[in-house]
């Protein structure tokens, strides 16, 4: 239980503080994101995370996914995307 917790929990946090640094390093109102941030938890309890898993990732778009990591300044953060989307395109490569 304690390790889904951190996955939940310190894994997602750690994600939206860099997505608020993101956003303020870009003069972007992270206030924007609230409702997609409170729809993507009502849904993943509703429904399921695999099934309401979206992007680039899931849809093997690497042209976006390209243009993402070019967005991307920080080798960290270019890191993570590419470590993020890949499982998620590895996951759910069965489907196309």
């Amino acid at each position: 239980l304690h390790l889904s917790a951190v996955w939940v929990n310190n894994f997602s946090t750690f994600l939206f503080g860099e997505a608020q640094e993101y956003c303020k390093n870009k003069s972007i109102d992270f206030t924007l994101l609230e409702p997609l941030i409170r729809q993507t938890i009502e849904n993943t309890i509703k429904y399921g995370a695999q099934k309401v898993q979206t992007g680039p990732a899931r849809r093997k778009d690497n042209t976006t996914v390209a243009a993402h990591l070019k967005m991307l300044e920080s080798d960290l953060h270019k890191n993570i995307y590419r470590t993020l989307s890949n499982a998620i395109g590895e996951k759910y490569a069965h489907e196309l």
